[in-house]
């Protein structure tokens, strides 16, 4: 498979980019002393994976609608390629858009100016 994609859902889609920003969740134990000493009580890790459309001659007619269409979603199964667990993974996440431009070419909606979707985890990883 090429590590270039991701399946959402089961449907295949072609990223141009991808980003990560993972963040540690801190439980009820963690915060600052009264002598400002710094207590950590990590709770978990949460995924946030960002794809980057912005290949723009592949997103038009219905390759577009397919992209609009997951903003429907109020969630979704991502499998991507993880670059930090160097293999393919599986996760439940929710999404969300950025602003989507198009126009019309040929009576065909083509799109104007890169998309990415955010992708955040559901369920929390465990970490030691």
């Amino acid at each position: 498979m090429e590590k270039h994609k991701i399946r959402i859902n089961g449907i295949w889609f072609e990223v141009d980019g991808f980003g990560y920003e993972p963040t540690q969740l801190d439980g009820e134990e963690a915060g600052r002393s009264d002598d400002f000493s710094m207590t950590r009580d990590v709770g978990g890790l949460n995924n946030k994976l960002y794809a980057i459309f912005n290949d723009l001659d592949k997103w038009y007619g219905e390759e577009l609608s397919k992209l609009i269409k997951l903003i429907d979603l109020t969630e979704c199964e991502l499998y991507w390629f993880s670059a930090k667990e160097y293999e393919w993974v599986t996760k439940r996440m929710y999404l969300t858009i950025s602003k989507i431009d198009y126009t019309f070419i040929n009576n065909e909606p083509y799109l104007t100016n890169p998309v990415e979707i955010h992708f955040i985890q559901m369920d929390v990883d465990y970490i030691w």
